[in-house]
C-alpha cells in the first residue's frame, strides 16, 4: 500500500489527478485501514472538484481514526467546501470536543458559529480556546463577539478594540479582518477614535498603524503628517502607517465605511 501511494503521489505532483485517486483508492480497497491513503483520497477528491467522494473519504477517516481530531477537522472542511455549514459546524464541534489544542478545528469553529449567530455557542468556544491562541487572534474573535452582538456599548467597544490594539503579536491578517468586521458593522469612526488615541502608546502593535489608515478612509498627505510625526517616522507604527496609507494609494483612499464623518 505504500508503494501504491507512493505512486499516486508522484502522479498528483504531476498534475495527473486522476491517476492518483486510482491508485489511492486501490491501496485502500486493498487496506481498509490505510489512513494515508484515504487522506490523501479527501485532498485529491476535493481539489479534483469531487466534493460528494472527498466527504465520503473523509467520512471513512473519522471512522478509522474516531479519536484523532484531525479527520473531524478534514471533514469539517469538505462540508464548507460543499456550502453545507451546518453538518460543517457539527464536524468541527466534534474535532474541537476531542482535542481544544487542535486549532484548524476550534478557529473553524468559532468563526462558523459567528457566521451562524450562534453567539452563546461561540463565546463558550473562545474562553476554551483562548488560552492556545495568540492575544491578538483572541482578541480579534473578542471584538468580533462584541460586534455581533448589536449596537455595542461604547465602552464595551473601546475595551476589545483597545485589547486587540496593545497585543503583541505580529499577524497582519488578524487586523486586516478586524478592519473588515469593523466597517461592516459601521463602527470605524467610534473604533477609529480608540486606535488614533493609542498610535503613541509604547506598548501599541504596529498593525494598528495600518488599522487607524484603513479606518480613517481618505487621507490627504497635510493630514497624516500631523498625526505620524509625533509618533517618530521610524517607529513601527508609523511605518506600517505610511506602507498602507502607500498601497492604498496615498490621498486616493476612497472612504471604506457610509459614515459621514471623516474627521
Amino acid at each position: 500500500q505504500a508503494l501504491l501511494l507512493a505512486e499516486a503521489e508522484l502522479r498528483a505532483r504531476r498534475g495527473n489527478l486522476e491517476a492518483a485517486v486510482a491508485l489511492a483508492q486501490d491501496a485502500v480497497t486493498a487496506d481498509p485501514g490505510f489512513v494515508d491513503g484515504w487522506r490523501n483520497l479527501v485532498q485529491w477528491h476535493a481539489d479534483a472538484g469531487n466534493s460528494a467522494r472527498a466527504i465520503e473519504a473523509a467520512e471513512h477517516l473519522t471512522r478509522i481514526a474516531p479519536l484523532d481530531p484531525a479527520p473531524h477537522g478534514f471533514l469539517g472542511d469538505m462540508h464548507l467546501r460543499a456550502e453545507e455549514p451546518a453538518k460543517a459546524l457539527d464536524a468541527f464541534q466534534r474535532a474541537f470536543e476531542l482535542d481544544p489544542q487542535y486549532l484548524f478545528g476550534g478557529v473553524r469553529l468559532i468563526e462558523l458559529q459567528l457566521d451562524q449567530g450562534e453567539l452563546d455557542g461561540a463565546e463558550a468556544t473562545l474562553q476554551r480556546l483562548k488560552p492556545h491562541l495568540s492575544d491578538a487572534h483572541a482578541g480579534e474573535f473578542e471584538l468580533a463577539l462584541v460586534l455581533a452582538r448589536s449596537e455595542p456599548a461604547p465602552p464595551v467597544l473601546e475595551t476589545a478594540v483597545r485589547a486587540l490594539v496593545l497585543s503583541g503579536s505580529d499577524e497582519p491578517a488578524v487586523f486586516q479582518r478586524t478592519t473588515e468586521r469593523l466597517i461592516r458593522a459601521q463602527q470605524a469612526s467610534a473604533a477609529r477614535s480608540v486606535v488614533g488615541g493609542l498610535l503613541e502608546d509604547p506598548a501599541v502593535n504596529p498593525h494598528a498603524g495600518a488599522l487607524w489608515v484603513q479606518l480613517r478612509g481618505r487621507i490627504p498627505l497635510r493630514q497624516l503628517i500631523p498625526t505620524l510625526e509625533p509618533l517618530g517616522f521610524s517607529r513601527p507604527v508609523a511605518v506600517r502607517a505610511w506602507e498602507r496609507w502607500l498601497e492604498e494609494g496615498g490621498g486616493q483612499l476612497g472612504s471604506p465605511r457610509s459614515e459621514e464623518d471623516t474627521s
